[in-house]
């Protein structure tokens, strides 16, 4: 019974050359088996050296403060996990299913989320630096204070998302949907946002600078107070109304149609 519950779950581990104790009906359950049994089966399970967790079905898990650091969770099922301030550093969590889970103060450093689902999840203060968020779905997530240093995020989808007070210095955010996107007060110092839609995204008192906003989409933008002296634009980059002409008047066209904005005075907000 035991031993069928464990194969409907996650299989029955073959090929796995690792210890396998034996069911009643003679099947093995291999060390993987019994380590997903238990995270399947109790509320919080303290996980040592849990490294290959590929496709683990770990759905509301309690896994707050644990060390997965290089952990293989790719595509493994996340979805409304407590990770609070776990070591995911270096996880590899590609199309990783983390909807709703709760990261708060996560360590997800130099992490590979490429095409993971994080929509509504919670990563406030949690630390990004250097992880690969490639067509990652951050919609609706919260990432309010989340460290996203020179994070690739590329195509990645953060429609109505909360980024304010964030650390997006460096970052890569080229064809991005930030859509709606709470950035207030966000650091986004020399990120690249070409081709971005940032369209009724919030980033008053953003620091701007030096961004590469060529061809990013910015109509109906609240940019009051935001700092853009050095950043580059095209001639295909959509301004809010109210703000095209002081923006061609502040820059200097650099290459045909590439313009950069000058440290003037600060723009004039209707």
């Amino acid at each position: 019974m035991f031993s069928e519950l464990v194969s409907g779950l996650f299989g029955t581990g073959e090929g796995d050359s690792s210890v396998r104790p034996t069911g009643r009906d003679g099947s093995g359950l291999g060390f993987l088996g019994w380590l997903r049994l238990g995270l399947a089966l109790q509320p919080a399970v303290f996980v040592r050296h849990a490294q290959d967790l590929a496709g683990a079905r770990l759905a509301g898990t309690d896994l707050r403060n644990h060390h997965l650091a290089d952990a293989d969770l790719t595509e493994a099922d996340l979805a409304n996990a407590d990770l609070t301030r776990s070591d995911l550093r270096g996880a590899d969590l590609v199309r990783a299913v983390l909807c709703a889970s709760n990261l708060r103060g996560t360590d997800l450093r130099g992490a590979d989320l490429r095409g993971a689902d994080l929509a509504d999840a919670f990563l406030r203060d949690a630390d990004l630096t250097g992880a690969d968020l490639t067509e990652a779905d951050l919609t609706g997530a919260h990432l309010t204070g989340a460290r996203l240093t020179r994070a690739r995020l590329g195509r990645a989808r953060f429609a109505g998302a909360h980024l304010d007070a964030s650390d997006l210095a460096g970052a890569d955010l080229t064809r991005a949907v930030l859509v709606g996107t709470q950035l207030r007060g966000a650091d986004l110092k020399g990120a690249t946002l070409a081709h971005a839609d940032l369209a009724h995204a919030d980033l008053r008192y953003a620091d701007l600078t030096g961004v590469d906003l060529r061809h990013a989409q910015l109509g109906s933008a609240r940019l009051t107070e935001a700092r853009l002296s050095g950043a580059h634009w095209s001639v295909g980059t959509a301004w809010p109304d109210d703000l095209a002409v002081q923006i061609l008047v502040r820059s200097e066209e650099v290459l045909p149609g590439i313009f950069l904005v000058q440290e003037r005075q600060e723009l004039q907000y209707c």
